[in-house]
């Protein structure tokens, strides 16, 4: 196999690789906006602590932990003591990971600093336990919780000689796991690898990932019959526009398709309801699969800028190989015209042509989010331009690497048509030719 086609297929990874570390470095690296006092501070930490406070952004994606390394479990006694001495906000970040040195040092300095610090502590790591949508509290974690909350708001009440106040120190193994696993590297790239990107901002019932794929189904239905007719008619167009060049009929369609190509699909298809739509009595939002005509105004809208596009790309590429001294040879020996195109000719520009619309994918993906959403149609384009207005970073996410995949699938795909149907590639399969 040829080393470019290997590369393609490595590429793709990569390129998904790519874009989750660039991601990971946009949104994951927040300025944690922790307050300065224990008590503004306090109460973050028991809001977060009951179910209805667990679907906060901030909290879901761990953007309250380190970024790569959590070295909370080896700070040194003196150095919590000297955090406690300050009142340094950074402390509560630490408390799931220091809790059995606080109760350490609560023995042997007691203080109403560090019991305060003891049971926040307790409170945040046995919460950091759950998962809010899949596991469920039993009676004996609300009843724990409830105590240590109602202790906090009256510390007359705390019982020293209650379990919380014992603890065995963490092991040099629960040590090093902290270390790796508890930042927001390890929590993005695993959720990542399980195809885990949350669920909706507005919907915490729905999974990310099974609403994109469902939507991105629809779309590419939706898709399907723009790009076969522009496949078609672009290569009748440019041969037509190639073998009447300079004639009225190339200059009536080159003019015809630059004008349309100069039209801006945000300009085009208002005109396109107002003008077909709304005069006609044709569906102009929505779209249902039972009726074909809610397909007619969607369908122009997708085809019409690829259409001129690419027919003056296969014009070029028509004038082009017509003009090859083989086929001037092959013309002098008296093969028809006919034979001349649809077996030396065709055969040829199918070779450029469909390489090229496997690789224009992103085009057309990308007219989606133009097309669906001044169509209303429920689809993927629709769904990527909503999630931006409500910044869910999930979606986005999810949305831009599933069609930066399937733009690097359409280009791996060209690539191994070539290598199936030119001989040129698949004899040189050694050499990097293009």
């Amino acid at each position: 196999m040829p080393r470019n086609i290997i590369w393609r297929i490595s590429f793709v990874p990569i390129t998904a690789l790519l874009i989750l570390v660039v991601n990971f470095f946009i949104v994951h690296t927040i300025k944690d906006p922790l307050n300065s006092s224990y008590q503004a501070s306090f109460s973050k930490i028991e809001e977060s602590s009951h179910l209805e406070h667990r679907g906060d952004d901030y909290e879901q994606q761990g953007l309250h932990l380190p970024i790569a390394f959590n070295t909370s479990p080896f700070l040194s006694d003196e150095k919590i003591k000297e955090m406690v001495r300050v009142n340094d906000p950074h402390l509560l970040k630490c408390l799931p990971y220091i809790y059995p040195k606080l109760v350490s040092l609560s023995k042997e300095e007691p203080s109403a600093a560090l019991i305060e610090l003891i049971l926040m502590a307790k409170l945040s790591s046995e919460a950091a336990k759950y998962s809010f949508e899949k596991d469920i509290l039993d009676e004996r974690v609300i009843s724990e919780w409830v105590k240590i909350e109602s202790w906090l708001k009256s510390p007359g009440e705390i019982d020293l000689t209650d379990h919380i106040f014992n603890a065995e120190p963490l092991t040099l193994i629960q040590k090093v796991q902290i270390l790796f696993c508890e930042t927001r590297l390890y929590r993005y790239f695993s959720k990542v690898l399980r195809l885990d990107f949350g669920t909706l901002r507005d919907d915490p019932n729905q999974k990310v990932t099974h609403v994109v794929l469902k939507r991105l189904r629809s779309s590419m239905l939706l898709l399907s019959l723009p790009l076969l007719v522009t496949f078609i008619f672009s290569q009748v167009f440019g041969l037509i526009m190639a073998l009447k060049q300079r004639s009225s009929v190339d200059m009536v369609l080159s003019a015809f398709f630059v004008t349309l190509y100069a039209i801006p699909l945000y300009i085009m298809i208002p005109l396109i309801i107002e003008k077909v739509g709304l005069r006609f009595h044709l569906p102009i939002h929505g779209l249902g699969y039972k009726n074909l005509s809610n397909f007619i105004l969607p369908f122009f809208a997708l085809s019409y800028g690829a259409l001129a596009i690419y027919s003056r790309i296969h014009k070029a590429l028509y004038l082009n190989l017509l003009s090859q001294e083989h086929l001037k040879c092959v013309k002098a020996k008296g093969i028809s015209q006919y034979r001349i195109i649809f077996v030396h000719t065709l055969r040829q520009a199918l070779l450029s042509s469909v390489p090229l619309f496997l690789g224009s994918l992103s085009f057309f993906m990308g007219s989606l989010v133009i097309v669906e959403t001044l169509f209303e149609i429920d689809g993927f384009g629709r769904l990527f331009y909503q999630s931006i207005l409500r910044h869910d970073y999930n979606v986005i996410l999810f949305s831009i690497l599933a069609t930066s995949v399937i733009s690097m699938v359409g280009y791996l795909l060209s690539d191994l048509f070539l290598y199936r149907f030119d001989p040129r590639i698949r004899h040189h399969g050694d050499q990097r030719v293009f």
